[in-house]
């Protein structure tokens, strides 16, 4: 048996498509997520976004984010359905410590400050 990690799962649906379409794409990620041998712990919309460029012909796209425990050798398995997924324009999955922050929804597009030094 391997390592049981937490992991976070962003991924981005098309923003063009209907709710009932959407709401199926959510439940598949939902299910392989599961079907995989996770256990999701946490899920929010974090609604309509602009795209820093455009994918599949789309400039917006509605972002999701889940956090969810699962065995380490098994993440490889639910990376290669999520890109079977055709509905899911990108999804990027990441090791967590489950005492890390969320950035809310809302303060998502907030660039924190740096101190740079000057040259």
């Amino acid at each position: 048996m391997s390592k049981i990690n937490n992991y976070e799962l962003m991924w981005i649906l098309s923003s063009e498509d209907s709710d009932e379409s959407i709401e199926k794409t959510i439940n598949s990620v939902r299910d392989n997520i599961s079907n995989s041998g996770g256990e999701i712990n946490f899920f929010e919309n974090y609604g309509k976004r602009k795209l820093a460029y455009e994918l599949s012909g789309n400039t917006e796209g509605n972002y999701y984010l889940s956090r969810f425990a699962m065995e380490s050798l098994k993440i490889s398995e639910l990376d290669d359905k999520l890109n079977k997924e055709n509905k899911i324009l990108r999804h990027l999955i990441t090791t967590i410590k489950t005492s890390e922050a969320l950035i809310a929804a809302d303060k998502m597009d907030e660039v924190p400050e740096m101190k740079r030094n000057k040259r």
